[in-house]
Order: C-alpha cells, then structure tokens, then sequence
C-alpha cells in the first residue's frame, strides 16, 4: 500500500499543463479570427461577424437545453401511470 505524502502527482502537473497549453491555443485562434476578421471587413464587419458567431452558439445552446429539458420531463414509454 502506499503512503500519501501530500503531493498531487505527476499525472495532475500534466493535465494541468496540457489544459494551459489548450487553453493558450484557443485564446490564439479566437484572436487570430476576430483580428482576421477586422482585417478584412473592418469594426463594423468584425461586430458583424462576432455577433452571428454568438447568436449560433446561442442557438446551439438553446436547442440543446430544450432536448435535455423535453427528455426530463418525458417519463416515456415503460413509466408507470399511478
């Protein structure tokens, strides 16, 4: 059996790490679209083009919240009439 000495481990350090470096891509591809995209349309095209973005992952979110909703409150096919 071994003993804890009250570190976290090697394994956490690397996820730990591996989530730093995802997150640092991520913020890099988000301002590489939102520079790319002020680039080429300008401040009005970028609020533009930022705004659908947001609206369909807005979208997305709502219509999946509705699923997991609609799926809560349906007790389906085999649940018991009372």
């Amino acid at each position: 059996m071994a003993m804890d000495d009250g570190s976290l481990g090697g394994g956490f350090w690397l996820r730990l790490i591996g989530v730093g470096v995802a997150v640092v891509i991520g913020a890099f591809l988000v301002f590489w679209l939102i520079g790319s995209a002020w680039y080429a349309w300008g401040f009005v095209g970028c609020f533009i083009f930022v705004g659908i973005v947001l609206l369909a992952l807005g979208w997305a979110y709502d219509r999946r919240e509705r699923k997991q909703a609609a799926a809560a409150e349906d007790p389906g096919p085999f649940a018991s009439g009372g």
